[in-house]
């Protein structure tokens, strides 16, 4: 039981690592397939790709030794296994299947995590308030920078990129706005940003936390149930009524 909970907590744990992980294995797998890449790109994606190879490799070893049934497991993961096991097999085309569908894997074990996350009452809030923040802040910049005059945000189009840029605190610095209004606007949007990435991170972690399934969380309602029996017997004993 113990090893058990150990490996769901792992689980719980690399459930967004390994997301991230996935998506980033997919340019690996999909650019050099329609890109003639030179030889120096070409030699950072095989080490990028070793790299993620590595990390992918750690966790299921990580898994695989705590697991309680070890051989469940490895019977239960049969595109882990392939993946990190087969690695003389990664110039054949049949790997590049293999960890195409180790990505398709890892993003479909994971889509109940992400539902709860996306579904969560915090992140529905953040993700409005952000997109009013950005329409909102696009809007008033556009009205502050359409008629100045060296102003390089000419239509709502070009306000709304430059708002989602600034927000995310990207800035790409192909737009920017001339006024005090819009710079005012620009240090309004940077601020909420900040704050709002803030906000979803930690609604993401108390997503990842919360497990309300959780064999800990079954035994502490179970404590609960017994200590209000005992509540319930010691008071009828206080008022005269046998057990």
């Amino acid at each position: 039981m113990q090893s058990e909970q150990r490996l769901q907590a792992i689980e719980r744990a690399t459930s967004l690592p390994l997301i991230a992980l996935a998506f980033a294995m997919l340019p690996l797998l999909l650019v050099p397939a329609f890109v003639d890449l030179s030889a120096s790109v070409h030699q950072t994606f095989i080490a990028l790709d070793w790299i993620i190879w590595a990390l992918f490799a750690a966790d299921f070893f990580v898994k695989l030794a705590v697991a309680p049934a070890r051989v469940s497991y490895i019977r239960s993961h049969p595109l882990e296994v392939a993946t990190v096991v087969l690695p003389f097999l990664r110039p054949i085309r049949v790997l590049r299947f293999l960890r195409l569908a180790r990505v398709a894997t890892l993003l479909g074990l994971n889509v109940k995590l992400i539902r709860d996350i996306f579904e969560s009452r915090g992140t529905r809030v953040i993700g409005v308030a952000c997109l009013v923040a950005i329409t909102t802040g696009a809007f008033l910049t556009y009205l502050a920078e359409r008629n100045a005059e060296g102003a390089n945000i000419h239509s709502f189009e070009d306000a709304l990129w430059w708002a989602a840029t600034t927000m995310t605190t990207v800035g790409y610095g192909d737009r920017f706005p001339t006024t005090p209004e819009g710079r005012a606007v620009a240090i309004i949007l940077m601020l909420f940003g900040i704050a709002a990435l803030s906000a979803l991170t930690a609604a993401i972690a108390a997503s990842l936390v919360r497990d309300d399934n959780s064999p800990e969380r079954d035994r502490i309602d179970d404590l609960l149930d017994e200590v209000r029996a005992l509540r319930s017997e010691v008071e009828g004993l206080r008022n005269g009524v046998p057990p």
